[in-house]
């Protein structure tokens, strides 16, 4: 089986089509806030729509990140997002709050569904990364979390959410060199490449990893590498941006300029 996903490194500046008709059409619709938010972004004008925000209080909406429907869960995201945007300390905190839920010791095998330890994280995730610039500093904080889960949401997010600065460039890149000096440790720790596990195999011959090899697919080394593929990307994200901003980024531009050219070297 292939599974195969794809994420875009780089954002609309301008509409795809016709777009000489009026504004958003989701403007002041609080039922479905995402899809405000998804023609903003794909007109290439990300967060200019205010949907009329919600009159439910914000700790209510926090517990509606767990609700039973995503639809519901979606809903409370991006209302506590607007909220965030326009000052709301509350909205925000209950976001930075659930997405670090997978530490919560709710159950981390469920499903995507109400009360795993897989929901929380990935609506705050979304509701985050919808609340622009307000969000980037507790995002930076998440960054050195211990728990790489944790860290590679909060970088999707912040690839989402950032303008360029070179506090947020150099952050993401710390997040990567950690997780990939994990990685590195961990490579060196199961060595497969000996005459003694080359021979053995099963019926299909197909190689049998040993017992005590078998942590090396260990849940928490794929968060690992999670954390490299989704800094990596964020950064690419960030430096499209500090590209269309000219001269005003010059400084981002040149700080990932080093930096590629550091691990290129590599």
């Amino acid at each position: 089986m292939f599974k195969l996903q794809f994420a875009r490194c780089s954002e609309p500046r301008e509409p795809s089509w016709n777009a000489s008709g009026g504004g958003n059409p989701f403007a002041g619709r609080s039922e479905h806030p995402w899809l405000a938010d998804c023609w903003d972004w794909l007109s290439g004008n990300v967060g200019a729509t205010v949907t009329g925000g919600s009159a439910t209080p914000s700790d209510v909406l926090v517990e509606r990140l767990d609700a039973d429907t995503e639809v519901e869960r979606m809903v409370a995201a991006y209302s506590l997002a607007e909220a965030a945007r326009c000052g709301s300390t509350d909205a925000l905190q209950g976001l930075t709050d659930a997405l670090q839920a997978a530490e919560s010791g709710r159950e981390a095998n469920a499903p995507y569904q109400a009360g795993s330890a897989k929901v929380l994280p990935r609506v705050a995730m979304r509701g985050l990364a919808a609340s622009g610039a307000t969000a980037v500093p507790p995002l930076l904080a998440l960054l050195k979390h211990p728990s790489p889960t944790v860290v590679a949401a909060a970088a999707f997010a912040l690839g989402e959410a950032a303008p360029p600065s070179l506090e947020v460039v150099n952050g993401l890149h710390d997040a990567f060199s950690a997780a990939s000096s994990s990685l590195d440790d961990t490579a060196g720790a199961f060595d497969l490449d000996t005459p003694e596990l080359a021979t053995k195999t099963d019926a299909l011959g197909l190689r049998i990893l040993p017992e005590d090899k078998k942590d090396r697919m260990d849940p928490e080394i794929t968060s690992v590498r999670r954390v490299c593929a989704v800094t990596a990307q964020a950064l690419g994200i960030i430096g499209a941006r500090a590209a269309a901003a000219g001269s005003a980024c010059a400084d981002v531009r040149k700080e990932l300029a080093g930096i590629l050219a550091a691990r290129l070297a590599q």
